[in-house]
């Protein structure tokens, strides 16, 4: 973007004008002084000078210059011309280096502008001039009016007169040292406000991704982010985020558990146009948003916004992986943690009985005899399942610790009960230790232990040191225990959900019972998480194959379920559905979808066993986002 050079001018090189001020002949009285000589002592060559000097740009720009009147006359001006490629915009700088100023002079320059080759393109004009503009009323309200005019063409309007060139020029040390020598420089420019350089932007690296232990780094040039991985040591995440940007520099927002795995599995499945639960919309701020963090609100831009989107879409895959490796040899996913503490609810038993399995751990300790029974390292208010020699079934070693804690709920006095809670095990210096069953236990092989063996021995041993005058369970533990015992009277396990990682459906009951639990999971979750297009596909064609063995006396259920026309045959619309699903859904679709599911299986009759393995499998889906989601509970549950 060049100007032509406009009539009655000639185009000056801009690299002249940029070279060093002259020294000004006329000395200045006192270095201490309020304002420098510029009105008519100001040489020409130096007023073109300081023209372009405070025109010029900070950093790399183009710049051309046209000179008016004839070289070395006192009544002369310039024009320099700032050129912004990339808007295609330029700032016009218009020198007036003149005697006076009078009535219409502001008006006349003003109109010679808007008449010439530059106005077009112009965002800005500045009037130059060392003439003391603003002391004269008349000529303010001059520059009011053509102020006016020039907003209404879209330009900027600045006077830059006598008052306002001195503004400049105290924070302008280099070129008022140049005019007038260092000692004048340091009387005139502003000695107490010392330069401080402001943060630059400094972005990050693309679309990085490094794990480091149990932190994994991302950066995406606006975002980084640090995600605490969980590890055997500590079941939990965390987040902190920076930003590159200038302004926030320093600043590091933590994010909690709770929040990160949400927003990451909300991130994972997202649906271009939904709000996301991070990040709302500014209102009346096209392409900025409001970073809706518990913790902390700022502004973000829409291309922040992106990277914060990769960042957390691709944390999601980093956390999936860890918390799958730590998670599958406790195997611990399903049982909740007890609020406030590190434990897992595995059995919940009257308090009574779990003062009987106390008594129990301390007749039956490891320094008492060498029954299988016998161990225990018998301690006040805890049990500790230990081996101190290796046998047959165990290694020697502490295999669990377990810990009553006080079942939330309301209960009569006499049903009073404790959850017993498991921990992941650790050495005496709280290194996570190996799991097996011969040596620390899952929670799962410590739930089962408890349920099959433990808590039924322990009864067998109460009814046999007990009196006869024991007839009821109503006040426990005191008296006998009729025979024969049912432990799951008193025990009740905490276990939830589907324990396979795949669904093996021996028969239509199994199968049935695996797919109510898929439902009710459905219908209980409250999540704005999108259920991906292929697992309400793999439902559909569930029903696509268990139809043909199915006694339907009415289809208007189904239909209504599957979200299927009327006008169609069954197994023809069914068809059509799964064509025709192409877009995530949430979890109300999935709920009715395998409610459509459940129909169908209940009144199908003679289905092939090798049928029943396939539909299996075709649910896989469904179970992978149910274990996904169960993953998800145990990082953001209370």
């Amino acid at each position: 973007m060049t100007k032509d050079t406009p009539p009655g001018s000639e185009e000056v090189r801009i690299d002249d004008l940029l070279t060093p001020l002259e020294p000004q002949r006329d000395p200045v009285a006192s270095p201490k002084i309020e304002e420098l000589p510029l009105h008519e002592h100001l040489t020409p060559g130096n007023f073109e000078k300081l023209v372009a000097r405070l025109a010029a740009p900070a950093q790399d720009g183009r710049m051309q210059a046209f000179r008016y009147g004839k070289s070395g006359s006192t009544q002369r001006g310039i024009d320099v011309i700032r050129i912004d490629a990339a808007a295609k915009k330029c700032d016009c700088y218009e020198g007036k280096r003149v005697e006076a100023v009078s009535r219409g002079n502001i008006n006349d320059w003003v109109d010679r502008f808007l008449a010439g080759p530059h106005a077009s393109d112009a965002r800005s004009f500045y009037l130059c001039t060392t003439y003391r503009v603003s002391e004269h009323t008349e000529l303010i309200l001059e520059w009011k009016e053509v102020a006016k005019r020039l907003s209404d063409r879209g330009i900027n309007g600045q006077l830059w007169d006598h008052e306002q060139l001195h503004q400049l020029l105290r924070k302008r040390r280099d070129i008022v040292s140049e005019l007038f020598g260092e000692e004048v420089a340091d009387g005139f420019c502003f000695q107490d406000e010392p330069s401080i350089e402001l943060p630059q932007d400094e972005p990050f690296r693309d679309q990085y991704c490094q794990v480091y232990g149990h932190i994994a780094s991302l950066q995406n040039l606006g975002v980084a982010c640090e995600v605490a991985l969980p590890t055997m040591r500590a079941l939990s995440t965390s987040a902190s985020f920076s930003f590159s940007r200038r302004e926030l520099s320093g600043i590091t927002i933590a994010v909690s558990g709770k929040e990160l795995v949400r927003w990451m599995q909300w991130s994972a499945y997202a649906n271009a146009g939904v709000q996301r639960p991070y990040a709302l919309p500014f209102p009346g701020k096209d392409g900025k948003f409001i970073y809706a963090g518990s913790g902390a609100r700022l502004v973000l831009t829409g291309d922040e916004l992106s990277q914060l989107d990769w960042i957390l879409t691709n944390a999601w895959a980093e956390f999936q992986r860890t918390s799958k490796d730590v998670l599958l040899p406790l195997q611990c996913s399903r049982f909740t943690r007890i609020q406030g503490t590190e434990a897992f609810g595995l059995i919940s038993v009257p308090r009574g009985l779990w003062q009987v399995m106390l008594e129990f751990a301390m007749e039956f300790d490891v320094s008492k005899g060498r029954s299988p029974w016998n161990m225990f390292d018998g301690a006040p208010g805890c049990l500790k399942p230990y081996s101190e020699t290796a046998s047959e079934r165990f290694m020697a070693g502490y295999h669990a610790i377990l810990y009553a804690y006080h079942e939330s709920g309301i209960w009569l006095p006499w049903e009073e009960r404790v959850l017993i809670g498991w921990t992941p095990p650790t050495d005496i210096g709280g290194k996570p230790q190996s799991i097996s069953p011969r040596g620390a236990w899952s929670a799962e092989f410590t739930h089962d232990w408890l349920r099959d063996e433990f808590i039924p021995e322990v009864l067998r041993w109460h009814v046999q040191r007990q009196t006869p005058r024991r007839k009821s369970w109503a006040s426990w533990p005191t008296g006998d225990v009729p025979a024969p015992i049912d432990a799951s009277e008193l025990a009740t396990s905490h276990a939830a959900g589907i324990a396979s990682l795949s669904v093996v459906a021996n028969d239509l009951a199994e199968l049935y019972d695996c797919v109510t639990e898929l439902q009710s999971h459905a219908n209980a979750r409250r999540s704005e998480v999108s259920v991906p297009a292929a697992v309400i596909r793999a439902v559909l064609k569930a029903v696509q194959r268990v139809l043909p063995f199915a006694e339907l006396s009415t289809e208007i259920y189904l239909r209504g379920s599957l979200e299927i026309a009327p006008e169609f045959p069954l197994e023809q619309a069914v068809l059509q559905r799964i064509e025709a699903c192409c877009k995530a859904v949430n979890y109300p679709v999935l709920d009715y979808a395998l409610r459509g599911l459940l129909e169908v299986l209940d009144k199908a009759r003679n289905v092939p066993r090798s049928e029943l393995s396939h539909i299996g499998r075709l649910l896989q889906p469904v179970l992978d986002r149910y274990h996904e989601d169960v993953l998800c509970d145990l990082f953001t549950s209370e």
